[in-house]
């Protein structure tokens, strides 16, 4: 059976709006996936300032148009996403995608739901450790530690999510769905 790697944070949008069609590629192709946790930046909308420079101003507009993009592809998927104004961290529950997983995708579809629509807190192990008990998975991330993912010099040239490793190539970002479906077959 083929499988892909999949690199994902749960604050990152693109991963968010990517998890249904990786899973419907994946069942269409008989593809087994590897989820792999990996810690993104994610950028707050800046409020307007009175005297704010040109690029300021332009780094502003982007990331609401990239909002906007994002807002629009959940739409057609049916999802909600609430945006905060300020990015929450993730790390306790990148933690607990690190250790190994009764059901990974469970915990998964729970986790990126309790960001994107409960404004829930990932980096706090009491919650993640709830969202783990309540998806059949063991618990106890309070003093976990991120695991050793196997490195490869693919992923040192990841900069944002979803990443996917397949065929020994690395795409960034869910438009290269197409791409990697090709690959797949």
């Amino acid at each position: 059976m083929k499988s892909l790697d999949i690199y994902i944070d749960f604050k990152s949008p693109g991963a968010y709006l990517a998890l249904q069609p990786t899973l419907d590629l994946a069942n269409k192709l008989n593809v087994s996936l590897r989820w792999f946790p990996f810690q993104t930046r994610q950028r707050a909308v800046a409020e307007q300032g009175v005297n704010e420079s040109k690029g300021v101003t332009h780094a502003r507009i982007r990331e609401i148009a990239r909002r906007n993009t994002h807002l629009r592809y959940a739409q057609v998927q049916g999802l909600e996403m609430d945006f905060s104004n300020h990015p929450r961290e993730t790390t306790a529950a990148l933690t607990a995608l690190a250790m190994p997983l009764v059901q990974p995708l469970k915990f998964i579809r729970a986790a990126f739901q309790g960001y994107w629509r409960e404004q829930l807190d990932l980096n706090c192990s009491t919650t993640v450790d709830k969202l783990l008990q309540e998806t059949g998975n063991a618990t106890n991330t309070a003093n976990a530690r991120m695991q050793k993912i196997p490195s490869t010099s693919l992923q040192e040239k990841i900069i944002d999510t979803p990443a996917y490793i397949v065929a020994g190539q690395l795409f960034i970002g869910r438009e290269h769905l197409p791409w990697i479906t090709l690959l797949l077959r």
